[in-house]
């Protein structure tokens, strides 16, 4: 597990506080150091996650944010699009994720906001009770 130093405040003119959340990262071996397409990472179990609870985790090298809604789990990019704000330590509300920085909202399950900005999606299934993130879905 790694740990992200995140701005947690501050007062006026002081040096700014910081917390730190945990990142888990998860690695595959593989001869050419990439994996493919087709490859899914194991994440975690689903009984790990609330309803409407959001994880960072770290997939072949890219930062997601993984949201459970009910029965179903989604990953976006981890990283706001606006100003670089960590996705996964927004809130859940509505079906969308809020940046905590700016309160930027992207719907869930497209990736999308409303002003026309948007998260990358990856692929999610649940396979005997393991949520396992792939590679990105493309745009149609």
């Amino acid at each position: 597990m790694l740990w992200l130093p995140l701005l947690a405040g501050g007062g006026e003119l002081s040096l700014p506080a910081y917390r730190q959340i945990p990142v888990y990262s998860y690695h595959m071996s593989h001869p050419f150091g990439e994996q493919g397409p087709d490859t899914f990472v194991s994440i975690g179990r689903v009984e790990e996650w609330n309803d409407q609870q959001v994880r960072e985790v770290k997939v072949h090298k890219k930062p997601m944010s993984v949201v459970r809604l009910g029965e179903r789990f989604f990953a976006l990019n981890s990283i706001c699009p606006h100003m670089g704000g960590p996705m996964s330590c927004g809130p859940v509300s509505d079906g969308k994720l809020h940046c905590p920085w700016h309160d930027w909202a992207f719907d869930i399950e497209t990736g999308k906001s409303p002003n026309g900005h948007c998260l990358t999606r990856y692929q999610v299934k649940v396979e005997e009770g393991e949520v396992k993130v792939g590679w990105v879905i493309t745009q149609a």
